[in-house]
């Protein structure tokens, strides 16, 4: 199909940032967690759909550097953007371009991981249908698709609002000026219902003040695109089905054991429910979910709905849970969400510590089994190997039950970075380009973080080429903004 942008991402674009939700790496530790063959990371084939201009995609190339990375969009002046970092960083294994989905065919092979963010509600019925008929032709057989998409019953108020608006502002096709009008009647609105105590008064009036928060390129692209259809579960998984695909698991794992929910609340869902899909529809009826990020493989895998925690001691684990609190015995470790545990036993203590030590990188579990033994053998003798086992099993089962509440990542891959920098030091390439222009960042995370204004300086300089000795003599501040990069996670190992 022709190079145009009929969506009007060109006049003005949505803003494009990595999403490590979406990332390779998390898509094969969540399929490890449920028991299933994933592809190989090493030289897998990642595609995106609707890649923008590469923020998402553009960062695989320093994680997974022998992938094979492909981005496609309909925005000509994004995929330009994109391809300009591609030059600058001669990233010669990854491919942008302008193209419509479906004009994917054969040609193009298999790939292992596909990525669609923003794309599926944002479409007419015939493309959605072409896009699941892509996940189903093009995914290889071990390969995990991710989807993200508005939810029902969270996006039922601000669907109510978007059809008011539509309707209010009449069939302009310009995209600024359809923001701007929709701005000035939304505060109308809200000016109008501030002290409405009425159930509903109050709904509309949170709803928009949220809506007003966001940019002008979110309000185009999200709540004022010309197609958006928010869908219940049970609709995306009958329309998987009809594609040949399954639901594997959310990308936000934690929602899948109702993460959020009074606990007995979590648990009678659990208990109570026929299977996956039932359970998911009431889990996003008692929590008013608004958006998923959903996990999706061929429907000709046979897919474990169960999980054994002995997997978590084959694999990584990270941790910000930071003690916090020692009192005669038992050491209290909270999480920055605010999640906290009080432990006692010696050997998940030795093992939560560890996890402190080397946060924000991960390590493997043995690892923090062997702090764990270490620690049982200084209280007394060495245990015997069974009972080793069993406390290996149990801080195996613990970290399972802190990875649902967001206070420890699991992974199926070492971490690409060092926290400890060395003579010579190199950082992220796209970090480094990045940090020219703007403060903000990506790191070998997957995140986006902020740069005081002396770590930003010295963040370009970071090329291998100079010692710390001749860095230092150049940077002001040169210590404390070291140790910040370090830490942010953008020192390549």
């Amino acid at each position: 199909m022709a190079a145009v942008d009929p969506l009007g991402y060109d006049e003005l674009p949505y803003p494009c940032s990595p999403y490590p939700q979406s990332q390779p790496e998390h898509l094969a530790t969540l399929a490890c967690l449920m028991g299933l063959e994933f592809p190989p990371l090493a030289n897998a084939r990642v595609l995106e759909i609707g890649c923008g201009d590469g923020a998402n995609l553009l960062p695989l190339a320093f994680t997974m550097p022998g992938a094979e990375l492909h981005g496609i969009d309909l925005s000509p002046r994004q995929i330009d953007a994109g391809l300009a970092t591609v030059r600058a960083l001669q990233l010669d294994r990854v491919q942008l371009a302008v193209r419509d989905l479906r004009d994917l065919n054969d040609a193009d092979g298999a790939f292992d991981y596909i990525i669609a963010h923003g794309v599926y509600s944002w479409t007419p019925p015939e493309v959605r249908d072409a896009l699941l008929a892509l996940f189903h032709q093009r995914l290889s057989p071990t390969g995990i698709g991710f989807i993200s998409y508005n939810a029902l019953p969270g996006w039922s108020n601000r669907l109510a609002i978007r059809d008011w608006l539509l309707t209010a502002i009449g069939p302009t096709r310009n995209g600024t000026a359809r923001v701007a009008e929709a701005r000035r009647l939304m505060r109308q609105l809200s000016e109008l219902l501030q002290g409405d105590t009425t159930p509903r008064g109050i709904a509309i009036h949170g709803e928009l003040t949220r809506l007003l928060k966001w940019s002008d390129g979110y309000l185009r692209h999200d709540l004022l695109e010309d197609h958006n259809h928010p869908v219940t579960f049970r609709q995306f998984n009958e329309h998987l089905a009809q594609h040949g695909l399954q639901f594997l698991a959310e990308a936000d794992f934690p929602t899948m054991v109702g993460q959020g929910l009074p606990s007995h609340v979590a648990q009678a869902v659990q208990v109570r429910s026929s299977g996956a899909a039932e359970r998911e529809q009431l889990f996003d009826v008692l929590s008013n979910r608004e958006f998923r990020q959903s996990l999706v493989v061929r429907a000709d895998r046979e897919v474990p709905r169960s999980i054994d925690p002995r997997i978590v001691e084959r694999i990584y684990v990270g941790s910000p849970l930071k003690p916090v609190f020692l009192e005669q015995d038992t050491t209290t470790f909270q999480a920055t969400n605010g999640f906290a545990i009080e432990v006692a036993e010696p050997f998940v203590v030795a093992a939560l510590n560890h996890l402190a030590d080397a946060w924000p990188a991960w390590v493997a579990f043995g690892g923090l089994a062997e702090s764990g033994r270490r620690a049982y053998a200084i209280q007394s003798s060495a245990p015997p190997e069974e009972k080793f086992a069993l406390r290996r099993r149990d801080l195996a089962t613990l970290l399972l039950g802190c990875f649902a509440e967001r206070a420890v990542e699991l992974h199926v891959a070492a971490p690409p970075f060092t926290l400890v920098p060395s003579e010579r030091s190199s950082a992220s390439p796209l970090a480094r380009r990045q940090a020219i222009a703007s403060p903000m960042v990506t790191n070998l995370r997957h995140d986006l973080v902020r740069l005081s204004a002396a770590a930003r300086a010295l963040l370009p300089l970071l090329d291998g080429n100079r010692n710390l000795g001749e860095l230092a003599r150049e940077t002001p501040d040169f210590e404390s903004a070291i140790r910040e990069i370090a830490r942010a996670a953008l020192l390549i190992l």
